[in-house]
């Protein structure tokens, strides 16, 4: 059929699927992000949460879904300069010193995925996370009602993170399979920063 959209009307969705918001809140999610980030990127450098609607920026956006009976996407935005500052802190390196694409990339994959973990805890038994995927994006400028988001400032960048509720290609729970080897293994396009 031409001129219709495959995505499922708005009600149907929330019909299908209870709401993130049903399951974690904005307190809950700052505390997650807090001590991820005080444990893996800056243990003395605290993030701000940020009261004013955050403008549109690029950066790099890290990303995961969580399939089962309530399934999601989690989305982790941050600048691009700001991506290499927390890549640094993350090896122990110096502010400043020189990181590639690919230790970017693994560095907010790990971020996301940290973050992802924790928000499955609170989900229903057979809740099971897909591989984190990193890209260029910008930051979401609005969230639908159940949808759970805050922004946050950690010196000069701007953190933002969203949970929004999405349908699962996938209903039943997919079977662990191996753990990627390098020859069954899939790469990412390198990213443009």
């Amino acid at each position: 059929m031409t001129g219709q959209s495959s995505d499922p009307p708005v009600g149907l969705l929330a019909a299908v699927n209870p709401a993130p918001a049903a399951y974690i809140d904005a307190e809950t999610l700052d505390e997650f992000l807090s001590m991820t980030w005080a444990a893996f990127v800056d243990p003395t450098g605290y993030l701000t949460p940020l009261t004013v609607p955050v403008a549109p920026q690029p950066g790099l956006v890290a990303e995961l879904r969580i399939l089962g009976p309530s399934p999601m996407r989690i989305t982790l935005h941050v600048d691009h300069e700001g991506a290499r500052d927390v890549t640094s802190r993350m090896r122990e390196e110096a502010a400043g010193v020189d990181v590639d694409e690919a230790d970017i990339t693994d560095a907010l994959a790990e971020l996301v995925n940290i973050l992802g973990g924790n928000i499955k805890s609170l989900l229903p038994d057979g809740s099971v996370l897909t591989l984190p995927s990193v890209g260029t994006g910008v930051t979401p400028t609005s969230v639908a009602d159940g949808d759970v988001a805050a922004a946050y400032a950690w010196g000069t960048c701007v953190i933002t993170t969203h949970i929004e509720a999405c349908l699962d290609p996938h209903p039943a729970a997919p079977q662990r399979g191996p753990r990627p080897t390098e020859t069954n293994a899939t790469s990412m396009p390198p990213l443009s920063l």
